[in-house]
């Protein structure tokens, strides 16, 4: 109780729940590792049972089928100061990881609660296409992680629900520019993420003329789909983009 941990807050996508999308994303014993306080909730559910939150226009209730379309920033906001109540958590290291429908909602619970987000990694999801309708109160660093070869929701943008969605690049453009950053990103070697042989995965970051902390970045997975194969690599880089986040521009690690 007297040392306070971080928090990392996993969404899960549409048709989803919170046990299934940790099955798929294996956070368990990097938080552990780390000392985080690791939390997986569920989103609501229509009466045929698939579970959603409700995000941006184009994912995932405006549009779709049986849903009720609550207030899941509100959710999300309670949810956290309930677990700040129950647990000793640091409130400069709170982060959300999202998949598809769970990355639109972190999308916008940084453009909602940037006072109470550290950052955000969407993973297949986007931000809302018109910028008019973010606009968080301080700088969040954001990574968006996507699969060149998505079919549900496409790299390069699309329709979906009630709403149009951007592309990965246009969405981290867009935090750039909320961030402060210059519009121009930076090229950076490329990763191995993924069960994929090689270095799949080109990344991008938006770090220059930033407000601190706010920096971007896009890891795109060549040749990958909706649901990535990730590896361990990935895990571990994924927390340590949330300790950059939660760090100092001196203390960058990578």
């Amino acid at each position: 109780a007297g040392t306070p941990a971080p928090l990392v807050i996993l969404l899960h996508g549409r048709a989803w729940d919170g046990d299934s999308m940790e099955g798929l994303f294996g956070l368990t014993n990097e938080a552990n590792n780390r000392g985080y306080i690791y939390c997986y909730p569920d989103g609501l559910a229509t009466f045929t049972g698939v579970r959603y939150w409700n995000a941006t226009n184009a994912c995932c209730c405006q549009g779709f089928p049986f849903t009720s379309c609550e207030d899941d920033v509100g959710y999300l906001t309670d949810l956290i100061t309930v677990l700040q109540n129950t647990y000793a958590i640091d409130s400069d290291r709170i982060h959300l990881i999202g998949h598809s429908n769970g990355g639109f909602m972190s999308h916008r619970m940084a453009c909602e609660r940037a006072d109470l987000i550290t950052s955000i990694i969407s993973v297949s999801g986007m931000t809302w296409s018109d910028p008019a309708n973010c606009n968080p109160s301080e700088p969040v660093p954001v990574l968006q992680v996507h699969g060149t070869l998505d079919p549900i929701i496409l790299y390069g943008g699309g329709i979906l629900g009630a709403g149009v969605y951007p592309s990965a690049t246009a969405t981290c453009e867009t935090w750039a520019n909320l961030n402060g950053c210059s519009t121009t990103g930076v090229s950076l070697p490329t990763l191995d993420l993924t069960s994929a042989s090689g270095s799949e995965t080109e990344v991008v970051r938006w770090e220059n003329g930033c407000n601190p902390p706010g920096m971007v970045e896009l890891w795109s997975m060549g040749g990958t789909g909706h649901l990535p194969n990730f590896n361990d690599t990935w895990r571990s880089m994924v927390f340590d983009f949330m300790e950059n986040s939660a760090a100092s521009p001196t203390e960058f690690i990578r």
